[in-house]
């Protein structure tokens, strides 16, 4: 799994402080802009998080993953699509659960199954669209996700818990992690 951070709002602490003024009739210099964004996440008033954005390129998760992450409403996302690309070559993500038991074996011959059956149906004329459907949940995909602040502190709110499944929980550390750097005033404390 690969996550990029790709675009985002520049200086997003600043922006968000400026424009939560307007609710507070404050000034708005730089010190105090900083201040009114930490106020405002530590307060509650998560809207005001709605005026920053960041954007990501997510890689080689499992289309299980991309099920749980396409949960969260309030980001957008644009994917690699399954019905036009052809899958013949897609990688396909081993759970540490699976891999670790006695069940890799047969997993790993499961997958190569199907891929190999994908490839006769495409070579027989089966269009992409409906051969993808003898492939596993666990095919790799690639996709961009962007959201608000908000949008996204929801996001690690919902996913970075033990009882997440792995692999979405590892996109929401990744995330944070990318989103503490250029934001931590705001993601520095998630709940």
């Amino acid at each position: 799994m690969k996550i990029s951070l790709v675009d985002h709002t520049i200086n997003p602490e600043q922006k968000i402080g400026r424009f939560a003024s307007i609710c507070y009739d404050a000034k708005t210099d730089s010190e105090s802009n900083a201040k009114r964004a930490a106020h405002c996440v530590k307060s509650g008033h998560l809207s005001t998080l709605r005026f920053a954005y960041a954007t990501f390129h997510i890689d080689g998760i499992s289309r299980v993953c991309l099920a749980q992450l396409t949960r969260s409403k309030h980001l957008d996302y644009l994917v690699r699509s399954s019905r036009y690309c052809d899958e013949s070559e897609a990688d396909f993500h081993v759970p540490d659960a699976i891999d670790h038991s006695l069940f890799a074996y047969e997993y790993g011959k499961h997958v190569e199954k199907s891929r190999l059956l994908y490839q006769k149906m495409r070579e027989a004329g089966i269009t992409k669209q409906d051969a993808r459907f003898v492939l596993p949940q666990a095919q790799e995909t690639a996709l961009y996700a962007t959201g608000n602040f908000q949008a996204w502190r929801d996001f690690i709110r919902l996913r970075k818990i033990p009882a997440a499944q792995s692999e979405v929980y590892e996109v929401a550390v990744e995330i944070e992690r990318h989103l503490n750097l250029i934001a931590p005033e705001v993601f520095g404390v998630v709940e």
